[in-house]
Formats: structure tokens, C-alpha cells, sequence
């Protein structure tokens, strides 16, 4: 069966119903990866749990909040990443007394909702400590500047790359296409247009796209603020797989 693009709005997805009765969207469902969509009210907070089987990665969109993990606290904010390992005790806090807590969970494997042991105990309060934000960027082949989120260790072990690009103000990247990875763009602010092959889509805040192999597709800016994107590529870019047309 070939598979094919598709573009949708996130906030379009219908929510789902969830134990810590959260905004919740399963956004899509990749053979190794799945993408889910949260959105905490103010003062919210999800229940203490772990996973046996899968590694969970949060990504703030907006918003601020505390992550416990096991006996340690950590302030989240936009931009934050966090890779929870398995049976690691989580939860998250929204702090705010006024503004949701929007962020992007991506697991691998993919999720399965029976994949949940909550946790009765609860932790001590600890200090709560200050998450180191990356910044080291490197231009990609297509010509946005690109964030690697997770370490070579883990793209190795989960088989998925995740990265943050950006595309600066009226710029146009290169077309290209990859033979083995398929790629999720979602568009975290800004508005454009991406190509599919010969075709031009309307893309801006809450855009997910999905890009199998072989499609040819590249990015525009079309405001001059800049286009900031999540990617995710299953397996990761190789060398060799980013062929520029």
C-alpha cells in the first residue's frame, strides 16, 4: 500500500477521554512513534504514573509548569524538552494561575493506553531545579537552522529523530525528498505554505503534516517572523537520505 500526505489541524482532532482528565489529542500513530496534543488548565496537575513499555518525550508549546521525575522537580517553559525513561515516575504541573499549559508528547513505541501504572505514592516536595534549554544549531541541507532535541543515544535506541526548525522571515527552503525516512512536521507558530509533490498547502499554528517517502516537499515563509516547525523523522535522517531535488 503506498502511503500518502495529509495535512490537518490539530485543534480539529476531537479530544479523547484520559485518566487525568486532560485536553487530549492523539494527533498520529506512526509503527514507532506516536504524537499526542495536551492542553492543562491553570492549577492543573496530571496524576503521579509510569510506563513499563514506553518511552514518553514532552515538549512545551507554551506555558509553565513543573515536571516531577522520581524524587526531582524541574520548571518548564517553551522550548523545554524531556525525555522520560520507562518506569520513571512522572507527573506534570501547570503553575499558572491564568494561561493552559499546551505541550506535545511523543512516544516511542507507540502509545498504548494500557501502558499506565499510576502511582498512589507520592513524592516528597523537592527542589525544584532549573532545565537546561538547548542551543547548539546547525543549518540544515534544505536551508533552515535546525535544534536536535534528542541525543544521539536516544535516536539510536528509539529509532526517531526529533528537532525544532526554524525558517527565517519570507524564506523559501529547498525541495527535497528522503528514500527511507518518513517525516510529521507540526508547525508551533508562524504560516506558510508547504509543497507536496506539485501541490501548495496553507499551513500556520497547529498545522501537523505528514510527509511519507519519497515526496517531494519543502517549506516557504510567508510572514516575516519566523516559521518555527517540530519534525520528526522515523528512522532518523541518515546520510545519503536527504536528497535534494
Amino acid at each position: 500500500m503506498v502511503k500518502q500526505p495529509y495535512i490537518l489541524n490539530i485543534y480539529d482532532i476531537p479530544t479523547v477521554e484520559n485518566i487525568c482528565n486532560q485536553i487530549l489529542r492523539e494527533v498520529i500513530k506512526l509503527e514507532s512513534v506516536s504524537l499526542a496534543h495536551v492542553l492543562m488548565y491553570p492549577k492543573n496537575v496530571s496524576l503521579l504514573h509510569n510506563h513499563y513499555f514506553t518511552n514518553e518525550k514532552y515538549f512545551i508549546l507554551s506555558g509553565r509548569g513543573i515536571l516531577y521525575l522520581n524524587n526531582q522537580a524541574y520548571n518548564v517553559k517553551k522550548g523545554a524538552y524531556v525525555s522520560i525513561d520507562v518506569r520513571v515516575p512522572h507527573k506534570l504541573k501547570n503553575i499558572s494561575e491564568s494561561e493552559d499549559l499546551e505541550h506535545l508528547v511523543i512516544s516511542t513505541p507507540s502509545f498504548d493506553p494500557r501502558d499506565i501504572k499510576l502511582i498512589l505514592r507520592e513524592f516528597e516536595e523537592p527542589q525544584v531545579k532549573e532545565l537546561n534549554l538547548l542551543t547548539e544549531s546547525h543549518i540544515s541541507h534544505d536551508g533552515a537552522t535546525v535544534y536536535e532535541l534528542n541525543s544521539l543515544k536516544e535516536r539510536t535506541n528509539s529509532n526517531i529523530g526529533i528537532a525544532v526548525g526554524y525558517l527565517k522571515g519570507l524564506k523559501k527552503a529547498k525541495q527535497h525528498y528522503h528514500i527511507k525516512s518518513e517525516e510529521v512536521y507540526f508547525v508551533i507558530r508562524g504560516e506558510g505554505t508547504i509543497k507536496l509533490d506539485d501541490k501548495d498547502e496553507n499551513i500556520g499554528k497547529g498545522s501537523l503534516i505528514y510527509i511519507p517517502q519519497n515526496i517531494h516537499h519543502s517549506l516557504k515563509n510567508t510572514l516575516k517572523q519566523p516559521l518555527e516547525i517540530l519534525c520528526l523523522s522515523s528512522p532518523p535522517y541518515s546520510k545519503g537520505d536527504f536528497i535534494l531535488i
